[in-house]
């Protein structure tokens, strides 16, 4: 019955937290473009892109603390609080990895055999497909979060996109581990092991937030 109560608040913390996953998605799709460029070893073309993301992840971080600043013990929720928190802990890590992978490759212009260049690109589509997808269930579900008992249908279909939530992060997974079986097959300088590797890496961990966005989201439509 804590529903009708939130409607009282000047603002909606769920509408910061929608606007802040809005951002995070943003921020991907200024990932790609510094993927690409780098991939094309335009390596001087990166920074105005670079610091158009590094402008979105200061963005996140103003709604972040917004969001922490003012959700007050005493102030009705339609959900758990930790759990409102949690998930945004997780969506704003999915933008400071996205800064960190431009850091990254800023500090380290490596040439990239072609075949794993398409490995990569197929690893990040997989990594923003789940991204995009935490978005739009993050959507549904506040929807059904503020209507529960005239919009139930929406609750199983937030479930059912919750559910390919993690077979995209999965999916990632199985591609992030092609790509290290055939970094140490072809590489053969330690640099460019490590640097490949760590690349990898960042990468995957993006689509593991993003699924562990939509695990708080389960949560807060479940309770």
């Amino acid at each position: 019955m804590r529903a009708p109560f939130f409607h009282l608040m000047r603002r909606s913390p769920l509408d910061d937290l929608i606007r802040h996953s809005e951002i995070t998605q943003e921020g991907i799709e200024l990932l790609a473009g510094v993927l690409e460029l780098y991939f094309a070893g335009k390596h001087d073309e990166i920074d105005p892109i670079a610091e158009l993301l590094y402008q979105k992840e200061h963005e996140a971080d103003l709604i972040k603390g917004n969001i922490r600043n003012h959700l007050h013990k005493y102030i009705l929720l339609p959900v758990d609080r930790w759990d409102l928190l949690n998930c945004l802990k997780e969506q704003d890590a999915i933008i400071d990895v996205a800064q960190d992978i431009c850091v990254w490759l800023n500090l380290s212009h490596y040439p990239i055999p072609m075949e794993l260049i398409d490995k990569f690109m197929e690893l990040f589509r997989m990594v923003k497909t789940t991204v995009d997808e935490e978005v739009q269930t993050l959507k549904l579900a506040v929807e059904y979060i503020r209507h529960p008992f005239t919009k139930r249908r929406l609750r199983k279909k937030a479930k059912l996109m919750l559910k390919e939530i993690h077979h995209y992060e999965h999916e990632a997974d199985i591609i992030a581990r092609r790509i290290g079986r055939m970094i140490f097959e072809q590489q053969r300088d330690p640099v460019g092991i490590i640097v490949l590797l760590r690349l990898s890496e960042f990468i995957g961990h993006i689509a593991d937030h993003a699924a562990n966005a939509g695990d708080r989201i389960r949560m807060m439509i479940g309770r």
